[in-house]
């Protein structure tokens, strides 16, 4: 996987073509509810094993390698809650695709991006709790979101199975960058509730669902989420973004969140739910491409992003810079945040 170039004329023909025809753009999604298809698709299942060129062939693994297609990939995976309180996000992320790889594909520093789409519901009750996709560089990224069920469900208890998607991404994938060239991926969750405390072989909901059905594994004993989120931090900088409009207030969750992340200024609030991308695109500019807040702005505008969605951005990045309103500066390797990014190069 991961090989390829995006290509907006690519995307632009594919979703006019499906509008002539009365597709919607996400297809499997509007079969699901019609009652066409019932499982997950085979673009996102979670158990999908890594092919035999792969070294890892056999068994359920994501990969980042480093090939002279890609020299420098950036692996950027957007995790996005799809219960009932904040599933439209997907929707939102699917229509700025063209803004967000073009401006990835535009900023210098931001080397070969691969991104993964994964899609995260409730264990417990959710007929879909987790779907899973590839780390992808061409219009396989499309897919990806196509792909998705939006299942809208979710539990009343304030918590999801975020635990369950940082566990894949912690132990299922590999990311070649940081064996080899000691750079960090990005995990980015948008999520308006907290993760369960524990991870657990038998979810106990009425679905039936356990960790084995669900990826194939078998746990010796419960993890804690906090002993999860260390793991995933090895390999990533992660990252959490909590929509405002969320009817759970920031206030009430972002603690949570805080004491998972290695920098608890990555928890951030999102005062306009639409500005996923353009906050990812934003954070990698300044992350990889070392550029500052202003020209951060200017880029996203001058890509096409909505001004509204780019100032909601903005704003949320300023308080990833530290709190102090400036936000732009970006620190070489002792920098306070501690982002791993490229031995030598600017981060934040």
């Amino acid at each position: 996987m991961g090989s390829g170039t995006w290509s907006s004329v690519s995307y632009t023909a594919a979703s006019t073509a499906r509008a002539d025809a009365g597709i919607d753009d996400m297809h499997y999604d509007a079969d699901y509810r019609a009652g066409k298809v019932t499982t997950v698709s085979p673009v996102l299942d979670p158990k999908v094993k890594a092919g035999t060129a792969s070294p890892f062939a056999g068994t359920v693994m994501r990969e980042v390698a480093i090939t002279t297609e890609h020299p420098n990939p950036t692996p950027i995976v957007i995790a996005l809650d799809v219960t009932g309180s904040n599933y439209r996000g997907a929707r939102i992320v699917h229509a700025k695709l063209p803004q967000l790889l073009g401006v990835l594909q535009r900023i210098g520093g931001i080397e070969d991006p691969q991104i993964m789409l994964m899609f995260i519901g409730d264990a417990t009750c959710d007929e879909i709790p987790l779907q899973v996709g590839q780390f992808e560089s061409d219009n396989k990224i499309d897919e990806m979101i196509e792909n998705a069920i939006l299942e809208g469900g979710g539990g009343g208890s304030s918590q999801e199975s975020y635990e369950l998607g940082a566990y894949f991404l912690a132990y299922h994938t590999k990311l070649e960058t940081v064996d080899t060239q000691g750079r960090k991926g990005y995990v980015f969750f948008i999520a308006d509730e907290t993760n369960y405390p524990e991870l657990v072989n038998d979810f106990r909901g009425y679905r039936g669902h356990t960790l084995e059905s669900l990826i194939g594994d078998k746990l010796e004993k419960a993890i804690p989420t906090a002993d999860i989120y260390a793991k995933l931090q090895e390999q990533y900088n992660v990252f959490h973004l909590h929509p405002a409009s969320s009817h759970y207030k920031a206030k009430d969750h972002q603690p949570h969140w805080r004491k998972l992340l290695e920098n608890p200024e990555h928890s951030v609030v999102l005062e306009d739910d639409s500005a996923v991308c353009e906050f990812v695109a934003g954070l990698l500019a300044m992350a990889e491409g070392g550029l500052e807040l202003d020209e951060v702005q200017d880029a996203l505008t001058d890509s096409g992003f909505d001004p509204v969605a780019v100032a909601a951005a903005g704003a949320a990045l300023s308080k990833v810079g530290g709190g102090d309103g400036s936000g732009g500066t970006v620190a070489k390797t002792e920098g306070s945040l501690g982002m791993d990014s490229t031995t030598g190069t600017d981060r934040l």
